[in-house]
């Protein structure tokens, strides 16, 4: 696999546009592929924005805060990750959100998923149900949402929450990957841009 991929991974939009304006910024300079939603993104409107008019390919998994309108728009984009595998650049990316996922059968590079397993000390929420499926689908890795703060175990990693100024880059390459957890103001500072205050 010579491809090289790289997403931006982001928890809890909650309706910003002023954030879903920065996560297209952001995702312009870093020259991603997609933008991973890990949860509580809230509005359709705002994936449709990052979608339409920001030009993104935007894949995501539903959160507590989702309504059904988050998932059925994800759908129509071809971006629902709930149960599903999405292939982008021969990686194979799945997701389990706040509803239930179905079986999904062999290599699985990414899981995004709602809420961490249970082998994150470092953040202090936790999902048995997505500890047993990390563990049966043994990904190379998972991006997990829930957490606030920023969480790195093993070969998990939750960015912290994007209203705290967290997102993760992720960049995959020869089937192994790199991964930095960013902020908005640090990215814009090395611009010599201003950063907004939230």
């Amino acid at each position: 696999m010579n491809n090289i991929l790289r997403v931006l991974a982001l928890y809890e939009l909650n309706a910003s546009r002023t954030l879903s304006r920065l996560t297209c910024l952001a995702a312009r300079i870093l020259g991603v592929d997609a933008v991973i939603l890990l949860g509580d993104t809230v509005s359709p409107l705002i994936i449709k924005w990052l979608y339409e008019k920001c030009g993104l390919r935007v894949l995501g998994v539903t959160g507590r805060l989702d309504d059904e309108s988050v998932p059925q728009y994800l759908k129509s984009i071809g971006g629902l990750l709930d149960g599903r595998v999405v292939e982008l650049k021969n990686y194979k990316i799945t997701g389990l959100g706040a509803s239930p996922i179905t079986q999904v059968y062999g290599k699985i590079d990414v899981l995004a998923t709602f809420k961490p397993g249970f082998m994150m000390d470092c953040c202090n929420i936790y999902s048995d149900v997505a500890g047993r499926i990390i563990e049966a689908m043994n990904p190379s890795l998972t991006l997990a949402g829930g957490c606030r703060d920023p969480c790195m175990a093993g070969r998990v990693i939750a960015p912290g929450s994007i209203q705290k100024d967290y997102l993760a880059y992720v960049e995959f390459r020869d089937g192994d990957y790199a991964a930095e957890i960013i902020s908005f103001r640090k990215l814009l500072r090395d611009l010599h841009l201003e950063a907004p205050s939230f």
